[in-house]
């Protein structure tokens, strides 16, 4: 059975992907896949990994955590779909070190020996800091921004050396990527790589996030240009999207107010290379994919 392991992070796309994937059950268990309730999961497969041994757990034991994630699901399910935002760690715990999530792969760790790095996919989305972290900040408990930072450098902050840490404990282990920041553009394409439904097949969602950016009257002029080319595909789909968005998003949905003490545009424009740099070092990840539109 092959699992795949959505691990956030958090203040990407809040849950919108789990939410896209369930409400499209249907058409998944015809193909195999099963999108469990979070709360058949989360707090027992927390549970069990805090409490697993150093020596790996039995299949016998594997299978009896299986069946409470598809809780009486039928023996048709080939894949099974697990979210988490927090799988990393919670926000006050996001940075450390001049790293992200440093006890993430404690975590990684601890789910792979209990399902194998060959049988699970590993993907999350990643999020320029000069944004990521301010949001993180609004999103926790923290009470003072140097609570998020944990004492690092915002500016030594890189994706690349949290997936560089994946991939060096675990060179099997497949790793699919994609930037918040493209996310509106490259959503039809996530549901289907997490699913494996064709591109001909309509999902609902498919367009959600798009719309969010777009006034009404644009997006359903983009609606039927895609109803009129029905052939057109993904990539000139893509094209597409970002041309109604260069056109029409709504500019305040793209611009965002950052509550950071000190954050100045030059450090925002800094970092904001740091982080386009860091893309290009992650699209050369062995045996990793990260999405681009």
């Amino acid at each position: 059975m092959r699992i795949i392991l959505h691990a956030g992070v958090k203040c990407t796309d809040e849950e919108k992907l789990l939410n896209s994937l369930r409400s499209n059950r249907k058409l998944l268990r015809e193909h195999g896949v099963s999108v469990p309730d979070p709360r058949n999961y989360r707090v027992i497969l927390r549970e069990t990994m805090n409490k697993l041994p150093q020596k790996a757990p039995s299949q016998e034991a594997r299978d009896i955590l299986i069946d409470i994630f598809l809780d009486g699901e039928d023996d048709t399910v080939e894949t099974v779909f697990l979210s988490n935002a927090f799988f990393f760690g919670i926000p006050r715990e996001a940075v450390g070190n001049d790293q992200f999530y440093p006890k993430a792969l404690t975590n990684l760790s601890k789910f792979l020996s209990l399902f194998g790095a060959e049988n699970v996919l590993l993907c999350y989305a990643i999020r320029n800091p000069a944004t990521f972290l301010p949001n993180l900040f609004e999103a926790s408990n923290v009470q003072d921004f140097s609570g998020i930072l944990n004492g690092s450098n915002p500016g030594a902050l890189r994706w690349s050396e949290l997936a560089l840490r994946f991939r060096r404990a675990f060179p099997e282990l497949p790793i699919l990527m994609w930037c918040n920041e493209d996310t509106p553009f490259l959503w039809p394409e996530i549901l289907r790589l997490m699913t494996n439904v064709d591109t001909s097949v309509a999902m609902s969602g498919e367009y959600d996030l798009f719309k969010d950016i777009m006034p009404e009257l644009a997006y359903k002029k983009f609606l039927e240009y895609i109803k009129a080319h029905p052939k057109i595909g993904v990539r000139q789909k893509r094209q597409v999207m970002v041309a109604f968005a260069e056109k029409f998003a709504l500019s305040d949905v793209l611009i965002e107010e950052l509550n950071a003490p000190n954050w100045t545009e030059e450090l925002v424009a800094r970092m904001t290379e740091f982080y386009d740099k860091d893309v290009e070092l992650l699209k050369t990840l062995p045996k990793a994919q990260i999405l681009l539109p």
